[in-house]
């Protein structure tokens, strides 16, 4: 962000976030900094908002916040394509991977969990 400051020009958009990956990508990630298995099967669409849409009432009647829902499930279909190489071309910017980011974060999980 301090790049954007000092090199961006006024009025421009930059977009800082590295790579950016699919929900199957993002999995696989997740399970790499997890050591855990990444979904293996994935609902056709149709499906998959269903099983949204009969979640998100059935946690609430348990008490749950409705993390699952036919909107979240929806919106996870969306496909947002973006490019940092505006930032890494004018700013000098760089990123971490998506997977040293997520281990990293992942580890400083488990260290404050057992803290």
């Amino acid at each position: 962000m301090l790049l954007v400051g000092e090199k961006g020009r006024p009025g421009e958009t930059y977009f800082v976030a590295g790579t950016a990956l699919t929900n199957r990508e993002l999995m696989r990630v997740w399970g790499e900094a997890s050591g855990l298995r990444p979904p293996h099967i994935w609902l056709p669409r149709p499906m998959a908002v269903a099983q949204g849409a009969l979640a998100a009432p059935l946690l609430r009647a348990f008490g749950q916040p409705a993390f699952i829902s036919a909107e979240v499930v929806r919106s996870s279909y969306v496909s947002f394509r973006y490019s940092s190489q505006k930032a890494i071309r004018e700013l000098g910017a760089s990123f971490r991977t998506a997977e040293a980011a997520w281990s990293e974060t992942l580890q400083e999980e488990i260290r404050r969990a057992v803290a």
